[in-house]
């Protein structure tokens, strides 16, 4: 069997990281692996924060060594989230993982793990060229590399944002608010030896803080429809006390692909979904995607319909689940007073409020009296997140509106 993986950014590392991971534990020989992109398309650099699941599947599969081979990619221990959220409920509280994550340079992390995997498994081969079209039948993907035709059983397509033609074909469904959907990215060159992720409140949105070995990466998070970019700009300047002319900026359109699997080929990465960076919750999802999809292929549940039922039921409600995370960090209770945060903490709290995922979670917790998990947050992360941005459950529920 021959599985292609199309692109080589974070995500089609961690997807990789995760085929390997299942076909070691399972002891599966028959299944050859190829990693195919145009190494002359460069990756976006930029300080990305993961889930606490990498280090463990990096340990498992690439040999890594987390004490002599983080400067490979830029990496620091990421414990956990500290909110500087003062401004907005006069609070500063930590998030903390109990397992931790790393911080990465996300063109340097691909790289190191498709080359460490080269190194270690002769079941994986690279192929270098641009992938022009994919077609498939009912038994094989056909994709056409540099005009040459390479057949695989399945495909993971990751490379990167669709089009604006793909984002209208009917593939895509699109949030019926954006939080935030722009990013001024300034990266500040000096060490701050910090073992977390920050996160900084601003009347426009918030602000990430992502630490590597020699820097630090801030990103100024706004939203387009209320916020200017020479606004913004002038704003994270005064904040900063920096120039902002020359920094990179860019927006986004808010969106997920209404089924991660389409016959035999998977969609990952940005290919899948983007809303906003928040809490590292696409790459844990990538991740646990993967193995959904290898999972099956292992036991030789070859029914490709079958498959296509079962992975893209789980991923609707895996989308609404992040969907609900992030509407639930601007639910809190907020001083700030802005036409932004007005507008997110509406609609946030009226998306809640008409989830019926979200409100079977309400229930589940007013039945045991406690906070309980949610998505792949266990309960103590929900907790902790509750309770630092000072969201009041009841407030959230259904039934609280009828009352």
């Amino acid at each position: 069997m021959k599985i292609g993986i199309v692109g080589s950014g974070t995500a089609s590392a961690v997807s990789l990281l995760k085929i390997f991971e299942q076909l070691e534990k399972h002891q599966c020989k028959h299944v050859d692996v190829f990693c195919i992109y145009d190494p002359n398309i460069p990756i976006t650099t930029v300080g990305e924060s993961t889930s606490s699941l990498l280090p463990i599947l990096l340990y498992n599969v690439a040999n890594f060594s987390i004490t002599e081979e983080m400067q490979h990619f830029d990496g620091t221990l990421r414990w956990g989230t500290r909110y500087y959220w003062k401004d907005a409920n006069d609070t500063e509280f930590f998030v903390k993982n109990g397992i931790p994550g790393l911080h990465v340079n996300s063109e340097k992390f691909s790289r190191f793990v498709i080359n460490r995997l080269d190194e270690i498994y002769e079941n994986f081969s690279q192929i270098h060229g641009n992938v022009s079209s994919m077609t498939q039948d009912a038994y094989k993907v056909t994709a056409v590399i540099d005009d040459v035709e390479h057949k695989f059983d399945f495909l993971i397509d990751c490379r990167g944002n669709p089009t604006e033609e793909e984002l209208n074909s009917g593939a895509y469904s699109f949030p019926q608010f954006e939080t935030v959907n722009s990013v001024i990215l300034y990266p500040d060159f000096k060490e701050y030896n910090e073992d977390i992720t920050s996160a900084y409140v601003h009347e426009d949105g918030w602000m990430f803080g992502v630490p590597l070995t020699h820097r630090k990466a801030f990103g100024y998070l706004y939203n387009k429809n209320f916020t200017s970019h020479e606004e913004a700009s002038e704003k994270f300047a005064k904040l900063k006390g920096i120039d902002t002319i020359n920094l990179r900026r860019f927006s986004w359109r808010q969106y997920y692909k209404n089924t991660a699997m389409d016959g035999r080929i998977m969609s990952m990465g940005n290919r899948l979904q983007f809303f906003e960076p928040a809490q590292a919750l696409p790459l844990h999802y990538y991740i646990n995607l993967t193995m959904e999809f290898i999972s099956r292929i292992i036991n030789n549940n070859l029914d490709v319909h079958k498959m296509n039922i079962q992975l893209n039921f789980d991923h609707r409600k895996n989308i609404e689940g992040m969907q609900n995370l992030i509407a639930l960090n601007y639910c809190g209770s907020c001083n700030i007073k802005s036409p932004f945060w007005e507008y997110a903490t509406i609609n946030s709290r009226k998306r809640l409020k008409n989830s019926q995922q979200f409100q079977q979670y309400l229930r589940d917790c007013e039945k045991s009296e406690k906070i309980e998990i949610y998505w792949w947050h266990n309960a103590q992360l929900m907790k902790e997140y509750i309770d630092g941005f000072g969201i009041k459950l009841d407030q959230l529920s259904q039934k609280q509106s009828a009352t």
